[in-house]
């Protein structure tokens, strides 16, 4: 019998050194390195995860500190009661967490919340119809806050109740863009990131918006129909 054939029939048999006296060590020693990179991938997954939601906490308690206060104010002058503004308040702020990754940066945080804020109160006033609540705290707010300018700065000396309800006989989209820019101080650029729009289209609309209530407070100051 030749060698070869001898460790042959040994490797085949068991008797020697052969493949298969080997082949268990192997896969263990395998299935335990695999475990072993396992275990740490997900320890620097969780790692990971963990560093991603202190990061995001952070960023949230940075937005909700630097804006609650606008934001309130916001809700306010477009809520009928206290609760309601604080229920969209509190909903805006609900999606920033939820959306915080989708956030932008800088001085278009604001418009950013203040266009989910929007959002909400059109879905709550479905028919953008202003009631006597809003009106009533329109006019509380002016009257105690004589420094915020009355919407279409430019009628400075309009009577108060008049006015305000110029501003609610406009259609929805005029009398938002007149509130972001007479009472919420927001530039052209970031009234177009609530809304939507381009700049430019912000500085026409406004325009517009600005001539049909003067003519609303003309017809209802003097009965001059427009």
């Amino acid at each position: 019998m030749s060698l070869s054939a001898g460790w042959s029939r040994s490797g085949l048999q068991g008797w020697g050194p052969g493949p298969a006296v080997r082949r268990p060590g192997v896969r263990l020693l395998a299935a335990a390195m695999g475990w072993a990179r396992g275990r740490r991938r997900a320890q620097r997954n969780a790692d990971a995860a963990t560093d991603a939601t202190n990061s995001a906490t952070q960023r949230f308690a940075t937005v909700y500190d630097e804006h609650w206060g606008d934001l309130m104010a916001y809700c306010r002058r477009r809520c009928a009661s206290e609760t309601d503004a604080e229920d969209v308040l509190a909903e805006t702020f609900a999606i920033a967490w939820r959306k915080i990754d989708e956030i932008p940066a800088g001085a278009s945080v604001r418009p950013w919340l203040f266009g989910v804020a929007r959002n909400l109160l059109r879905e709550h006033y479905r028919r953008g119809d202003w009631t006597a609540g809003i009106t009533e705290r329109l006019m509380g707010e002016l009257i105690t806050a004589p420094n915020v300018p009355i919407p279409g700065e430019h009628n400075a000396a309009m009577d108060l109740d008049v006015a305000i309800s110029a501003l609610a006989g406009l259609d929805e989209a005029d009398r938002e863009l007149i509130q972001l820019i007479a009472w919420d101080r927001v530039s052209h650029d970031e009234a177009a990131e609530v809304l939507g729009c381009t700049a430019n289209a912000v500085a026409i609309r406004l325009h517009r918006a600005r001539t049909r209530l003067t003519a609303k407070f003309d017809e209802l100051s003097f009965g001059e129909v427009s």
